[in-house]
């Protein structure tokens, strides 16, 4: 077998063109809108993120209260809920959320 003949025989199993039409076969996809409603999903998630985080920097307790203030008052609020597994951390949320209505209405 020369040169030529195994040229012939490699043309013979040359793998055939991309139709002509690809490109638009690709753009013009009858999944458009699944790709628009993604983008939408993703755009609100980035947001709804975003504002989540904004919430919880606004509900800082101020500078001038102190720590053991903090403590104290929770301990009497998680007193006053009973004492359960869950409720100190629903009293550290009502003294946050207390301190910064108080902070809002200065």
């Amino acid at each position: 077998m020369d040169d030529r003949q195994l040229e012939e025989l490699l043309l013979r199993y040359r793998p055939a063109e991309p139709a002509t039409d690809l490109i638009a076969q690709i753009t013009q996809s009858p999944n458009h809108q699944i790709t628009k409603s993604a983008w939408l999903w993703s755009a609100a998630a980035a947001l709804f993120v975003v504002a989540v985080a904004l919430h919880g920097v606004s509900f800082t307790a101020s500078p001038d209260y102190s720590q053991a203030e903090r403590q104290r008052e929770i301990a009497e609020v998680t007193a006053a809920l009973g004492e359960g597994s869950l409720d100190h951390g629903v009293a550290a949320l009502i003294v946050q959320r207390e301190h910064a209505r108080a902070e809002q209405q200065r």
